[in-house]
């Protein structure tokens, strides 16, 4: 995802659509040919604000036999990445509906369906990543390919796989998938903000803070899908 930090509630950000536009082979001294038209789009954004508060007792930060203050705020850092990563696969969900059946299918969708101009990877539920994972050849060989840059360990046709909730993409145990190059922008309007504010009942508020906004940039990029096993 590209992060582009804005400094207004809402406006528009230009876009370079990708092409197959190239140059134009001349000779010397030549007059210079027109290049390929630039597609730019404009994608509009409006910041959203994300918030909420963890209460702790004047006793337990007093009493507690551990830095308690840093569990709280390393559980905000969490829900920090757990907020932005629940919208961003909102937003992947919107992409355009391909379904895909075995191998074979997820072959289909990576060497024909999306344009080789695009940066292509594997975003699948870890029920998808599971069920791939136990694919053999019928030499009994694990078919996913051992990838050590991949966050997953492994790739598919050489595309890096990444893995997230079920839950995220569907209901738990589906086989969801977006398949492509993630073209997407995350609008970063205010940074994680964490805050202590007194409160009236002998305690502390640990407070936080997000603004920011999540837009798809090209339907050109990806598909979204369910995949169904079959025989390989």
């Amino acid at each position: 995802i590209h992060i582009v930090k804005v400094n207004s509630g809402s406006g528009s950000y230009p876009v370079l659509k990708k092409s197959k536009r190239k140059m134009t082979e001349v000779g010397e001294l030549e007059d210079n040919p027109e290049l390929g038209k630039t597609k730019i789009t404009e994608v509009d954004y409006k910041i959203k604000t994300y918030r909420g508060e963890l209460p702790l007792s004047r006793e337990a930060i007093d009493d507690a036999q551990y830095d308690l203050i840093s569990i709280m705020q390393d559980d905000i850092q969490d829900q920090d990445e757990q907020t932005k990563l629940a919208i961003v696969a909102d937003v992947l969900k919107t992409a355009t509906a391909v379904n895909a059946s075995g191998y074979d299918g997820l072959k289909d969708i990576l060497n024909v369906k999306i344009s080789s101009v695009y940066k292509k990877v594997l975003v699948v539920t870890d029920s998808m990543f599971n069920a791939l994972d136990k694919v053999k050849d019928k030499d009994g060989r694990y078919m996913l390919q051992p990838d050590i840059t991949s966050p997953t360990g492994y790739s598919f046709s050489g595309k890096t796989i990444y893995t997230v909730e079920d839950t995220l993409f569907g209901n738990e145990g589906e086989m969801k998938y977006f398949i492509g190059d993630v073209q997407y922008f995350l609008f970063d309007r205010m940074e994680l903000a964490v805050q202590w504010e007194d409160n009236k009942r002998f305690g502390k508020n640990l407070a936080s803070y997000l603004r920011f906004d999540v837009k798809k940039t090209d339907g050109d990029a990806g598909v979204f899908g369910t995949y169904t096993d079959a025989v390989q």
